[in-house]
């Protein structure tokens, strides 16, 4: 494995949660992402085999608001 990147990214739908797993250079990171249902919050859980820096920017697509109807 030390001679190849790997980068994995899993949803789990039935659990509520993405994991996200990188493998470059001898660094291990697993990064797990979930929604607070009852609040605007995202939580971001990283673990790693080495000490390390991390940017996170949050990105807004949506130019309206939309409302679900039932169809």
């Amino acid at each position: 494995m030390d001679s190849g990147n790997v980068f994995r990214q899993e949803l789990k739908l039935k659990e509520g949660y993405v994991d996200i797993y990188g493998f470059k250079n001898g660094l291990n990171v697993t990064v797990r992402i979930w929604a607070d249902v009852f609040n605007p919050v995202v939580h971001v859980d990283i673990v790693g085999n080495r000490n390390t820096s991390v940017t996170i920017v949050y990105e807004n697509w949506r130019q309206t608001d939309r409302e679900l109807t039932n169809s």
